[in-house]
């Protein structure tokens, strides 16, 4: 995560004016394409969807209900203004799919509590990988954080080839989906 946002998130936090506007400078101008893209929103609909979003991302921060960064804050802005525009468009009546971005259009339908709730397994998921240890933990940030091939993990982890990296992964990956599966069953 980035430190501005992080700034960004503690001004809002704390009740500065000043990080709201930073955030809106940042990504406004994004976010009406984004809208334009997925959902075929005029220029007015989409700022009123990115108006909304922000006052409900500073009502999260604000409230409590968003106490840690466990992404980046664009990534949580996009995800409420997915649901923000969703709600729009169905309220409407112009329901509009675009298949990449959606499944269906009820399957999709993500509230602002099931974004919360995905942040919160992100932070045990989080933990979980932190209990892995290595090299689990090493390979699996290389590969799927930093986007090194491979061959690249390799040689910065001193392995023989890639194949053995390949093999070590898989079994990370094993290992972490059933501690996952064990996790989920306990809640």
């Amino acid at each position: 995560m980035a430190a501005d946002d992080q700034k960004i998130f503690q001004s809002i936090k704390n009740g500065e004016e000043e990080g709201l506007v930073a955030l809106y400078k940042l990504h406004r101008q994004e976010f009406m394409g984004w809208a334009w893209q997925h959902f075929k929103m005029e220029s007015e609909d989409a700022a009123d969807v990115f108006q909304d979003t922000i006052i409900t991302l500073r009502r999260n921060i604000v409230s409590g209900k968003l106490t840690q960064l466990t992404s980046s804050l664009k990534t949580y802005l996009f995800a409420i203004g997915k649901n923000t525009a969703l709600s729009r468009l169905k309220k409407n009546k112009k329901w509009y799919t675009n298949p990449e971005l959606l499944n269906t259009q009820e399957d999709s339908m993500l509230s602002i509590t099931d974004t919360i709730e995905l942040n919160e397994r992100q932070l045990w998921v989080k933990d979980l990988l932190a209990k892995l240890g290595e090299p689990c933990l090493s390979i699996l940030r290389l590969y799927y954080y930093r986007s090194y091939s491979m061959e690249a993990i390799a040689r910065e982890l001193g392995y023989k080839n890639e194949n053995v990296v390949k093999s070590q992964k898989l079994r990370c990956i094993k290992t972490l989906k059933e501690q996952v599966h064990q996790k989920q069953r306990q809640l």
